[in-house]
């Protein structure tokens, strides 16, 4: 990449590493910020939602939720959309809302995919996806608009984060991704609470949970009946500010991959501020995707993903070392949620579910 810190500017004049590092944040925020054409997708793509719900169910009402509300969007976001139906839907009839929303857009050519109880759109000119709900409440939404009053420096933390994590590879956990809470890493809220938190008072998520009500606090996992979901060992415990005993990190059952990545992404920044090097310290952490005719890359273009292997290419050698390790691991290791396979022996297991056939496009009712 020809340019690693486009963001630089003035920022790269400051001598010392740590007020660098601030101009460089500041800098870094407004590089990605929504450009008027991210936005503009952004509000074709609901406004195209919109107009096909309403064609369905006249008296239903389309709400916004997530990083488009709380403009927390990175360059290539989605868009979070909920369906609010006069009448309460049981959870089959709203299984059928949203097969029939999904064949109305499927028949306008405007999106492809599905998943259940989630409805995944993307929009086919412009690639933006979208995830549709039924009849959800926004709390985390809600609370992250108050935090964002309360913490201003939770915006900038939370994108920085956000967006080198995306494309850090953590070493050893070759199938994990720090920002993909279905690799068992870190959801948005669970980031934002996350930095909450620490913005509160620091704290170690191994051996404690924590609560954000009323000012904050954290407590020993321990402490909790066994069979309480803030007493789980090995996810990341926080307690939903909006609702008690339930933890909104549960998907982040990966403890030891986060704890990895939050190490490799200090450590790079450590590193480089104590080289004592002029020119970018924020470039130590953030990848971009490479510039189109010197511009930055706009809505979908702009990937995440592979970015550090590009950078860094593969060694093969290590790689095959660490899927030997991983897959000689003891059996008998044990989690919150059972043992770990075996797989070097023993029968393969079979899918009970055969509607499902490993692809969402092929889920059938």
């Amino acid at each position: 990449m020809a340019n690693e810190s486009p963001w630089g500017g003035d920022a790269l004049t400051v001598k010392d590493p740590e007020e660098r590092l601030s101009k460089e944040i500041h800098n870094f925020i407004e590089y990605i910020a929504p450009t008027s054409k991210e936005t503009r997708l952004r509000k074709d793509a609901i406004e195209a939602i919109s107009d096909t719900v309403k064609s369905l169910w006249p008296s239903t009402e389309v709400q916004v939720y997530g990083s488009f509300k709380t403009n927390l969007v990175l360059p290539s976001s989605d868009v979070d959309l909920c369906v609010k139906t006069v009448e309460a839907l049981q959870p089959r009839k709203a299984k059928n809302y949203l097969f029939q929303l999904r064949n109305a857009l499927t028949r306008r050519n405007l999106t492809t995919d599905t998943m259940v109880p989630i409805l995944v759109t993307k929009m086919l000119k412009s690639q933006i996806a979208a995830d549709v709900c039924l009849n959800t409440e926004s709390e985390s939404t809600l609370k992250t608009t108050e935090w964002l009053i309360a913490y201003p420096d939770l915006k900038a933390l939370y994108l920085v984060l956000k967006h080198g994590l995306s494309s850090l590879k953590v070493d050893n956990y070759l199938r994990f991704h720090m920002m993909d809470s279905k690799s068992q890493g870190i959801a948005g809220f669970t980031l934002i609470c996350l930095i909450v938190r620490y913005l509160q008072a620091n704290f170690d998520f191994s051996e404690k949970g924590i609560y954000l009500r009323d000012g904050g606090g954290y407590f020993e996992k321990k402490d909790k009946p066994d069979d309480s979901p803030l007493h789980a060992p090995y996810v990341v415990v926080i307690e939903d500010p909006n609702l008690k005993n339930v933890n909104t990190g549960r998907a982040t059952s990966q403890l030891d991959g986060v704890k990895a990545g939050f190490k490799k992404a200090h450590r790079l920044l450590k590193d480089r501020i104590d080289s004592a090097q002029d020119g970018s310290i924020l470039s130590a952490f953030i990848l971009l995707p490479k510039a189109i005719n010197g511009i930055r890359p706009v809505g979908t273009d702009y990937n995440l993903e592979n970015l550090e292997d590009m950078k860094n290419p593969v060694d093969l050698g290590s790689t095959r070392d660490a899927v030997r390790n991983a897959l000689s691991k003891s059996s008998n290791h044990k989690r919150s949620r059972g043992a770990v396979d075996d797989y070097r022996s023993g029968p393969k297991r079979q899918r009970t579910n055969t509607a499902y056939q490993g692809n969402r496009k092929n889920f059938r009712k």
